[in-house]
């Protein structure tokens, strides 16, 4: 699985966020996103920071964004991966 760029909408236009790395080992937040004033933490489990947040940090944050059951079925044929990756 190639690294993931993490995006929010910001009035309808997608400010990229961070990165997930690394087939989901590590998530950081971009050097820009960081610098700017009204940046907001994704969830309060991953405040805002330089250092990378590693599995056991991410985990439930972006687990909780995946689709579950035969959403997740769907989801996972329409995309030609595995149901579990």
């Amino acid at each position: 699985m190639a690294d993931i760029v993490v995006a929010r909408l910001s009035y309808d236009t997608p400010r990229i966020v961070g990165t997930l790395y690394e087939n989901g080992t590590s998530f950081t937040y971009s050097k820009h996103y960081l610098s700017q004033r009204d940046a907001v933490p994704l969830s309060l489990s991953l405040p805002l920071r330089d250092d990378p947040f590693d599995v056991s940090e991410l985990r439930l944050y972006f687990e909780g964004l995946v689709a579950e059951g035969m959403a997740r079925r769907a989801l996972a044929e329409t995309l030609q991966v595995a149901e579990e990756d």
